[in-house]
């Protein structure tokens, strides 16, 4: 949304992120955090299966590979992830994961180790991040390595019960844990990939959005430029014919109805050249401007400039204590703000009430907040606000124009346009832009 970092992708919106390589995605950094909780979560089970549960396990073995665990994820972190082809450590790290996975479940009890069910984790990961050949030599050595733990394995010798018999409810009791953890850890996965999706489904349809409305400025500008180019001479001789006939019947004693069928003729000449003026000034301003600096307090000074003495009296700018250096370009921000002031010196219901202007910084965004005492905008109405040639006001007032650009400038920027409205506080509408363009720096 704006030039301020974006958020690091976590690991399932890069899963889900398309492939058309056979490479698998950069995920190095997610699987570290991953590989630490598995660490801590086999340090517990160890020590609580040896020690708590009196259950015979060579530990010094399983702590070993748990130590390893760690240190190879150490290895990981500080020479491995700064790195530029980190991710191609990836498949590697996945299957030094199942075969040091396979050596804890060897060394517990092999099969009949009831945490043999996290093999289906291992296969929900891998499935999600590797692809073509090497997914497929990921189910291979997950296959081979459950093959050997069902036949090579260091017995599991369970504690006795009371009675001198095998305590058999303390394997199931395992299996019921192993089942709810790995199946909470799958379930947690997928709920996060869901959630990723309909992320991406929504940011999908906010770039198309954004891409059809820089199409529409597009088109939009050179429709204007041919338009006013073709208009201009013929209004042009519409003007000098209709100045000569009412200069020939000043002289005259013509009927004064045709006087001012005449006089009428040159205003809505007047009327279209302005309305022309205005459709190819504002339709082919530039958002590509290059950027300045804008300091805060400059503002207000630049927008009043666009303004009659009546309306200044109605707009009131207020400006943080610091001031704020904007890096954008100069002319689309006064515009932008013009044409939104405009809009609220119009919909205030009001002309004793004030239309406000906050101007402040936050993350690194800088905030222009116009709001109006003006009636609520019903949600259809909201939902349409920033169209092409769509407006509230009456006919001949607007065209339509005014928050379309606001929106495509706001967008290009790096930043976006935000409506609220209710009933009794009037409107307020947001321009939220970075503070620095993407296109330089201050």
């Amino acid at each position: 949304m704006s030039e301020v970092s974006p958020p690091r992708p976590t690991l399932v919106q890069n899963l889900i992120r398309l492939r058309r390589s056979g490479r698998p995605l950069s995920t190095v950094s997610e699987l570290v955090r991953l590989r630490w909780v598995a660490v801590t979560g086999q340090l517990v089970t160890v020590t609580v299966a040896a020690y708590a549960v009196q259950i015979r396990l060579p530990v010094q073995i399983l702590f070993s590979i748990i130590g390893f665990t760690a240190i190879t994820n150490l290895f990981l972190l500080l020479w491995v992830l700064p790195r530029k082809n980190s991710e191609a450590w990836i498949p590697g790290i996945l299957m030094m994961d199942i075969c040091l996975f396979a050596g804890l479940l060897g060394f517990s009890g092999g099969a009949e180790n009831p945490f043999a069910t996290f093999y289906l984790v291992h296969l929900a990961i891998g499935s999600m991040i590797l692809r073509g050949r090497l997914l497929w030599i990921h189910l291979g050595l997950i296959a081979a390595s459950f093959t050997m733990v069902c036949f090579w394995f260091y017995p599991l010798h369970q504690p006795y019960t009371h009675a001198g018999k095998l305590d058999i409810y303390l394997h199931l009791k395992g299996t019921v844990v192993s089942l709810v953890l790995s199946g909470c850890c799958i379930v947690w996965f997928m709920l996060q990939i869901s959630r990723a999706l309909r992320e991406r489904e929504q940011a999908l349809v906010q770039a198309e959005l954004k891409a059809t409305r820089q199409k529409q400025l597009a088109h939009l500008a050179t429709l204007a430029g041919g338009v006013a180019h073709e208009l201009n001479t013929p209004l042009g001789t519409i003007a000098l014919a209709a100045g000569e006939i009412h200069t020939g019947l000043k002289s005259t004693t013509g009927s004064p109805e045709l006087r001012e069928d005449i006089e009428l003729i040159r205003s809505e000449v007047d009327r279209c050249r302005h309305i022309l003026d205005k459709l190819n000034t504002q339709s082919t301003r530039s958002v590509g401007d290059p950027p300045e600096v804008i300091r805060s307090s400059q503002i207000p000074s630049l927008v009043m400039e666009n303004f009659t003495p009546a309306a200044r009296e109605r707009i009131r700018i207020r400006i943080p204590d610091d001031d704020i250096d904007i890096y954008q370009p100069r002319e689309p921000v006064i515009q932008s703000l013009t044409t939104l002031l405009k809009n609220g010196v119009e919909a205030s219901e009001s002309g004793r009430q004030p239309v406000t202007l906050d101007i402040y910084l936050k993350d690194q965004m800088v905030y222009f907040e116009v709001r109006n005492n003006g009636p609520a905008i019903s949600g259809e109405v909201r939902d349409r606000m920033g169209e092409m040639f769509f407006s509230t006001k009456k006919q001949h007032h607007g065209m339509g124009l005014g928050l379309f650009l606001v929106r495509s400038f706001a967008e290009s920027a790096g930043g976006y346009l935000r409506i609220d409205s209710q009933e009794g506080t009037g409107t307020t509408i947001s321009l939220i832009i970075p503070r620095e363009s993407h296109l330089g720096s201050l």
